[in-house]
């Protein structure tokens, strides 16, 4: 019995100790959330390519989480409402291609939104919804900014305004995936 009650006050001292440390004020952004999820990317499994492209574009930089949109097939419509409340955590959401569209149609999130290479436009954000495509896809309508090179995208209120950013020419999409997302953030 006293063995056991060692171990509680020990317990007990150690949790306390925890607590203390982490009100220090350089622990601070712990509580602040800063730690959370800078961008998500939304992804089929047949899009692997496309994710690890902007894996390794956007990883050093930002924090990355990834949802893999087939885990919705056979979801109903609380397990899609479920689905959007997760990404609704991290402050910009990009969905790869049209599969999300097809599974998440007609959802509208809470979010800042990047539609990576697709032209569809039944996924929207009550923030901001931008479409990052390259020369060979339409998107709708709107204030477009063409990209040829890395400089087109250094104006962030520029890209902030813009429904649609459309790379062509020597640019990297996935590079300027990470020029985009650094300016909308």
């Amino acid at each position: 019995m006293k063995t056991f009650l060692n171990k509680v006050l020990v317990a007990y001292f150690a949790m306390a100790a925890g607590l203390i440390l982490l009100n220090e004020p350089g622990c601070a952004y712990l509580w602040a959330g800063q730690g959370g999820t800078d961008v998500y990317i939304v992804h089929s499994g047949k899009d692997k390519e496309e994710k690890s492209a902007l894996k390794k574009a956007l990883g050093g930089d930002f924090k990355l989480k990834f949802y893999n949109v087939d885990l919705l097939a056979l979801a109903d419509y609380s397990g899609k409402q479920k689905a959007i409340i997760k990404l609704e955590k991290a402050r910009i959401v990009i969905f790869i291609k049209d599969a999300p569209h097809e599974l998440l149609e007609g959802s509208t999130l809470n979010t800042k939104v990047i539609i990576f290479n697709s032209g569809k436009d039944n996924l929207k954000s009550k923030v901001k919804t931008l479409y990052l495509v390259d020369k060979t896809i339409a998107p709708p309508g709107g204030n477009t900014v063409r990209a040829s090179s890395g400089s087109d995208l250094n104006k962030a209120e520029a890209i902030r305004n813009a429904d649609a950013v459309v790379v062509d020419g020597a640019l990297d999409i996935y590079k300027a995936a990470a020029l985009v997302v650094a300016a909308l953030l």
